[in-house]
């Protein structure tokens, strides 16, 4: 069993809530001028009895999971628990990616096509369907908006992005368009995928467990503005706000204070 899967199984069954706190949660005592020790009121309210807290040396920057501000390990940890992935790995094993969005895959002879099927009857947590779209938009969005996790971890594989990555800074709509004309990322069915690699790269699948490939909900992106691929930024709304698949949900971020995540009931 997946080893993050594993913690929130245990979790879904004690827990309401998992709460990450950045810095101090515990208010410490003052003397006040007569000497009696006062504690100041804490600026958050306690934790629910059921809820496991964690403390945390520092917050996450950004829940947008392709960009440079949120390509750090406080960002994912807290991205990891909102978003799927359609790999994961099976517990302490890191060597063979498993199934999580996806439900298996096949590769060509050539080893330059992967045609990957999805689960069904997968919703994200507004209620959008998962399907072959979300997969596609995702990916095409992290290659278009062209930051570290893409360019550092994908370039020479999915078809079409070197030579989109090459006009960067100058990029403009023709670029793009030429990028998508190169159909490295095609939808076969509501549930399947193909995608094609420019050379044969073996670690494919397992490059597809890495957060910034988290599957996003297209419609809740584009209905609060989407990202630019000519500007190569994401989108600044999901820099605080989050829809996904994954076992909990973002319940409120308090800067400074706590990210507060409740658990997905339909996951």
């Amino acid at each position: 069993m997946d080893k993050r899967l594993s913690i929130i199984l245990v979790m879904a069954l004690l827990i309401v809530g998992f709460v990450l706190v950045a810095g101090c949660a515990s208010p410490s005592p003052t003397t006040t001028p007569g000497g009696a020790t006062a504690t100041p009121a804490p600026t958050m309210a306690p934790a629910p009895k059921d809820a496991i807290v964690a403390m945390e040396y520092g917050e996450a920057v950004s829940l947008d999971p392709p960009t440079d501000n949120g390509y750090d390990s406080a960002s994912y940890e807290v991205v990891q628990q909102v978003y799927d992935t359609l790999f994961w790995y099976n517990g302490s094993d890191v060597t063979t990616p498993i199934p999580m969005l996806a439900t298996g895959y096949e590769v060509s002879s050539d080893g330059l096509v992967y045609t990957i099927h999805l689960r069904p009857n997968v919703t994200f947590t507004d209620g959008t369907p998962f399907d072959a779209w979300a997969v596609k938009y995702t990916l095409d969005r992290m290659m278009l908006i062209d930051m570290g996790p893409a360019y550092t971890n994908f370039i020479d594989t999915i078809k079409g992005y070197t030579a989109f990555h090459a006009t960067s800074p100058n990029t403009t709509m023709y670029d793009v368009y030429q990028y998508l004309a190169a159909g490295g990322i095609q939808i076969v069915d509501p549930l399947t995928v193909k995608i094609t690699l420019d050379k044969p790269n073996s670690n494919f699948i397992k490059m597809l467990t890495f957060p910034a490939c988290s599957i996003i909900d297209p419609v809740f992106d584009k209905e609060h503005g989407g990202f630019d691929p000519v500007a190569h930024t994401g989108n600044p709304y999901l820099v605080e706000h989050a829809v996904g698949t994954g076992p909990y949900v973002l319940q409120s971020w308090q800067h400074k204070q706590a990210v507060v995540l409740v658990r997905n009931d339909n996951y």
